[in-house]
């Protein structure tokens, strides 16, 4: 009889088996396995391994804030990012077979990673320590992303040093429980709405949002058919694409817990009666395996060797918590666990017992106590506790040297525990509209959420065919108004608000009004809204690489902008409402932010003004496709701009007392491409390519002497047919 290769543990400690499985388990769906619902049931399942796998583990590895792995590289900040509120991205080039389902690379929150290992070092790392490849260590009390590197503040200074010197980093004050909590954000409901896969190649990936897809193409010239899993995490823009035979296990939890053994952590106490004291290690046992102990797996705990005490911080909304406790070895080792709850974190730390027996002075309420146990005795649990008010959970592993029972190991040997399984499961208010929102949509949370209508507002998590990727939703009823308001300095970098959505199939379900100290504000879209609702119908069944990618010049991308240039140099009051005339309204948020239509001036900066405007200088002759008059950028104003169509060029005569030319150069409607400025038919700037949905950049070129002509050129290479747009454009006089 062939053996069972996949292996599941139901939450109750059931173990279930099969000799195959049809398709991993989604988060949030229904599955039956061996006729039985393992999923949305009472018991629903919390762990599936393939034991037919090996996994194995190898740098380079981008470690995650809430426990995620990722093999890869750092390749460089994206451009133009961290504006608007927005949080920072850094692209990741991936090691195969994962792979981004768009691009080259993935965009990750700089926000969310914890560690980066290029060359790992055994032992212990602090936060803040950073080891370079030439073996030099530093000690960092701050660090900032550069665009190709890290900056360091040390006591010695500031230090640059690019990715590539990297060897390990271990960023200081990462926030855990945010990167955790994010997590639950995006989980729609459902008894168990998030999984945390694992891969052969050691990668780990917790995410609410996950689909399988059939891909078909042509490889070696014959057509091949694998399938994918597009698994979307709380700290990537768009889903990673995993395959399916790459998989090599995956937790499941519900949508109101949170794992302890992610959460920030604090060794309180960690000694031993004999032998070297081994260090606790987190999801995994010490030689980077699956959790085990008493016949029970898992991939979320804590593995650890009396005397231990471990305290975990928990998170505000924390309700009760379960878990299981087991020797590793089934044999021998004796111990007595315990679990205290603490209402300060401050709490007093006690001080080694000189009997060696453990924490009988530890500060904290008492919430569970195993006794004295053995390996062979089984797993111990700790049932559904209550821990609301508590602000740190201590895992105690005591000596059970004095009370062991006749024929258990002395001292401490072979007391290797391992706490399975530790979860934490939250009040009502993780599903709060308003306390999802600001964690599922960045651009909101400098935004108060007012009004009446998030009473009845629901969030849920959308997948869009066209981009290929999950996006937050609110659904709102006929007549509710949901209302975001802040308080706002209007500058060149915060003079236009931005809601990037999709646009709907019926044009009724999007209302939205912006208003400034009361007053309204007209909006302006980046396309025809009918235009783009007759695409949206035609084609958003179909899969992006079908329609095009981020450049194409069809998309169901929907913008709305409003122009704050107005009240620049001025503290305000913003609101922006929500609604819809259906009886059910759903508006997907892409993005959302305040920024400025110029994205290259620095915080406060101004347009550089030339002292001979473009528009007066004389024309050299031959331009072609040269319109004049006000243009939008961003949806924001600017009088007597240029507009060069695709395949038009314009050229200036220069004078001797010319000494640069300076202008702001963007795209007023779907994309321009390659653009470019010519001295004396020399490029000497240009952009491959200039979106419309991105700001404007300023320019500034400075003019060799002699120089005789200056041309703007709008070429037709690439399939663009967007217009290059030029303003606040000229020459600066020596």
């Amino acid at each position: 009889m062939a053996a069972e290769r996949y292996v599941a543990w139901l939450a109750d400690g059931t173990r279930v088996t099969t000799k195959s499985l049809t398709a991993w388990p989604l988060p949030g769906s229904s599955f039956r396995l061996e006729n039985r619902e393992i999923l949305e049931s009472e018991n629903p399942v919390r762990f599936i391994r393939d034991t037919g796998v090996t996994v194995e583990l190898k740098p380079p590895l981008i470690v995650m804030a809430n426990g995620d792995c990722l093999p890869g590289t750092l390749v460089g900040l994206e451009t133009a990012n961290g504006q608007g509120g927005q949080s920072r991205r850094v692209q990741i080039e991936l090691e195969g077979p994962l792979v981004p389902v768009s691009g080259a690379t993935l965009a990750v929150l700089t926000s969310a990673i914890e560690r980066i290992i290029v060359v790992p070092q055994a032992g212990q790392v602090t936060p803040g320590t950073v080891r370079l490849m030439d073996g030099k260590q530093l000690t960092a009390r701050a660090i900032r992303w550069k665009e190709r590197g890290l900056s360091l503040l040390t006591m010695e200074g500031i230090v640059e040093v690019d990715f590539g010197d990297l060897a390990e980093v271990v960023f200081p004050g990462v926030d855990r429980t945010s990167a955790v909590l994010a997590d639950n954000a995006w989980a729609n409901g459902g008894r168990a709405a998030i999984g945390r896969f694992s891969t052969r190649g050691g990668a780990v990936v917790t995410a609410a949002r996950v689909s399988r897809e059939q891909d078909q193409g042509r490889r070696r010239g014959r057509l091949s058919s694998e399938v994918l899993y597009y698994v979307q995490p709380a700290w990537a823009d768009e889903p990673l694409a995993v395959p399916e035979e790459e998989i090599a296990s995956c937790g499941y939890r519900a949508s109101d817990e949170v794992p302890l053994s992610c959460l920030p952590a604090t060794t309180i106490a960690n000694r031993r009666l004999i032998g070297p004291v081994e260090m606790w290690t987190a999801n995994r046992n010490a030689g980077g395996g699956v959790l085990a102990a008493g016949g029970l797996e898992s991939d979320i705990g804590i593995a650890a060797h009396a005397h231990s005490e471990i305290g975990f911080e928990l998170p505000v909304g924390a309700a009760s918590a379960e878990l299981a406790v087991g020797l590793e070895s089934s044999e021998g080792g004796c111990v007595r666990c315990k679990v205290l709850g603490q209402g300060a974190i401050e709490a007093p730390s006690p001080q080694p017992s000189p009997s060696g027996r453990g924490s009988d002075e530890t500060a904290g309420e008492a919430m569970w106590d195993s006794g004295v146990f053995q390996g062979r005795d089984g797993i111990q649990r700790m049932k559904a506790t209550d821990v609301a008010g508590m602000k740190r959970l201590v895992l105690v592993t005591e000596f059970a040297h004095e009370e062991r029972p006749r024929g258990a190991d002395p001292f401490d040997i072979r007391d290797s525990v391992v706490w399975l399984a530790p979860l934490v499961k939250l009040d009502a208010s993780i599903a709060d509209p308003k306390t999802r929102l600001k964690t599922m949509l960045a651009g909101a949370a400098e935004w108060d959420l007012v009004g009446e209508g998030w009473n009845s507002a629901r969030l849920r998590s959308e997948f869009n065919l066209l981009a290929s990727t999950w996006y937050p939703a609110i659904v709102l009823p006929k007549g509710a108004v949901a209302s975001l308001s802040r308080r706002l300095v209007v500058s060149r970098a915060s003079d236009v608000v931005e809601l990037l959505t999709v646009c709907p199939v019926d044009l009724e379900e999007h209302e939205v009004r912006l208003t400034v100290n009361g007053e309204v504000v007209p909006w302006h879209n980046n396309a025809d809204r009918n235009q783009l609702r007759q695409w949206t119908v035609r084609y958003s069944k179909q899969r992006a690489r079908d329609g095009g990618g981020e450049e194409s010049n069809l998309s169901d991308r929907l913008a709305y902008w409003w122009d704050l240039q107005a009240w620049r140099r001025q503290e305000v009051t913003v609101q922006l409402d929500l609604a819809g005339k259906r009886e059910t309204n759903e508006i997907v948020i892409r993005s959302f932010m305040v920024r400025g239509a110029i994205g290259n001036l620095a915080a406060g900066g101004e347009v550089k003004k030339p002292d001979v405007a473009l528009s007066s200088a004389a024309v050299a002759g031959g331009g072609t496709a040269l319109q004049l008059g006000s243009v939008r950028l961003l949806g924001q104003k600017f009088e007597d701009g240029l507009q060069i169509a695709r395949n038009g060029s314009v050229r200036w005569v220069l004078k001797p007392e010319y000494k640069s030319f300076v202008a702001v150069i963007g795209c007023a409607d779907q994309v321009a491409g390659p653009v470019q400025l010519l001295v004396d038919d020399r490029v000497v700037w240009e952009r491959t390519a200039i979106n419309s949905l991105a700001p404007a950049e300023q320019v500034e070129i400075a003019l060799p002497p002699g120089a005789k002509t200056l041309m703007l050129r709008s070429g037709a290479e690439a399939p663009y047919y967007g217009a290059m747009v030029v303003v606040e454009a000229g020459f600066v006089l020596k």
